[in-house]
């Protein structure tokens, strides 16, 4: 016996076996992750270097040009571009289609590792970067608070952003704006003159006074004891008090006797702003495999445990963007039209079969199909998936009207 033979002649074993397709395509839906968008990974990788305080043309040919040469030997690169800025060094590298982004940036670094040493002293560490979809922020968020600017900045670095970090399925948290606590020292040049002092002996003596280092140890019988020097200058009255050089008569040249220190807020490159507030920018960026929703959803519940926990400070989340809103109502606007769908599908199906045992029959085929065959070819991505959820519908029905065609024909025969 065929299975044409079994399908027409056994039309309930049919339906228990599509029924079964069909709870298993609805229970393996349930774990497929929520994607507003497919993930795209480019073939590009981005080399950047500050450099504070450099000119263009000393970033060109200090740190963009070491790099280049560095960089020149990596493998299946189809082009590369540079910029030098003020202070800043950007190489871009397009790589051919075939080359896998992973290995060239790990090429690329151990490259770099080798010529970080011939980069200028106040040049920073070359940062790696490709570009992926996946390291776009999925939230964006800015926190204020009743505190001072300087407290707030560093209530969110050593606390809020390490408690977000830990939720499970959060890739990175970044910081955008605020006001971070930076000690100046404003030096008095005709003092400097007057005591024949240098600014390089200046930051030699402020290094010196604050250094924390091993000494040794001392052993006993039974213990061994590690012995450090703490040297680490705790107050600005111990920062003024530091001895820069002495005198021919022998006295102490302190940093208050040629310069100001001053308790104050480094020079902000970015400004944040929520609802027309000055904030600190909060972005959120999701693990390559997690999901979007979830991920949103933790972030949230955990903002609302920190707004409890610094109630006395009135801290306050307000959120920019979130990725889970759109991706939620493009997956409700989907399966509303499905379910349409699915119900102008049965009711033309009844009206011409004029059976609605047949009618069942064939329906439960055609939605076993669809429900399981989603499960197969996709991964949650709402955007494209409606054309095909139609083009399955069209060929799930006729499917369906000849499967009952050859059953009837079937029928007729035996009479």
């Amino acid at each position: 016996m065929s299975i044409t033979e079994v399908v027409i002649k056994r039309p309930t074993l049919v339906v228990v076996v599509f029924s079964v397709l069909a709870i298993l395509g609805i229970s393996c839906y349930r774990l497929l992750n929520y994607e507003l968008v497919p993930k795209l990974s480019f073939p590009n990788i981005s080399v950047v270097t500050t450099y504070p305080g450099a000119s263009a043309n000393e970033v060109e040919s200090s740190v963009t040009k070491k790099l280049e040469d560095g960089l020149s030997s990596l493998e299946k690169v189809k082009s590369m571009q540079s910029t030098s800025q003020e202070g800043v060094s950007s190489i871009t590298i397009e790589l051919e289609s075939n080359a896998d982004a992973n290995i060239a940036i790990q090429d690329a670094q151990r490259k770099i590792n080798a010529i970080v040493a011939n980069l200028p002293t106040g040049a920073k560490t070359p940062s790696i970067n490709k570009f992926s979809s996946d390291e776009m922020p999925v939230i964006k968020l800015g926190v204020t608070a009743k505190i001072a600017p300087e407290i707030l900045y560093l209530l969110t670095k050593n606390q809020i952003k390490s408690q977000l970090s830990k939720l499970n399925g959060v890739g990175q948290v970044s910081l955008v704006g605020g006001n971070e606590r930076e000690i100046r020292i404003n030096v008095n040049k005709s003092k400097l003159d007057a005591y024949k002092i240098t600014i390089n002996q200046i930051y030699q003596a402020i290094y010196n006074a604050n250094i924390e280092m091993p000494t040794g140890k001392i052993e006993s019988d039974v213990k061994q004891y590690t012995v450090r020097l703490l040297g680490k200058v705790k107050s600005l009255d111990e920062l003024r008090n530091i001895t820069i050089s002495r005198t021919i008569s022998g006295s102490s040249i302190k940093l208050s006797d040629i310069a100001e220190v001053i308790d104050g807020n480094a020079e902000q490159s970015n400004l944040n702003k929520i609802n027309g507030n000055n904030s600190i920018g909060i972005l959120i960026q999701k693990q390559s495999d997690a999901n979007t929703v979830d991920v949103c959803k933790r972030v949230k519940e955990q903002l609302k445990l920190l707004e409890n926990q610094y109630a006395n400070d009135q801290l306050k989340f307000d959120i920019a963007s979130d990725n889970s809103t759109y991706t939620l109502a493009s997956a409700n606007a989907v399966m509303e039209d499905l379910m349409l769908a699915i119900l102008l599908v049965a009711f033309v199906m009844f009206i011409f079969l004029h059976s609605m045992e047949i009618e069942k029959t064939a329906f439960i085929i055609s939605q076993s199909r669809l429900v399981f065959r989603i499960y197969l070819h996709f991964q949650v991505y709402y955007i494209p998936v409606l054309p095909f959820l139609f083009q399955f519908r069209l060929m799930d029905i006729l499917h369906s009207l000849k499967t009952l065609e050859n059953r009837e024909r079937e029928i007729y025969t035996d009479q």
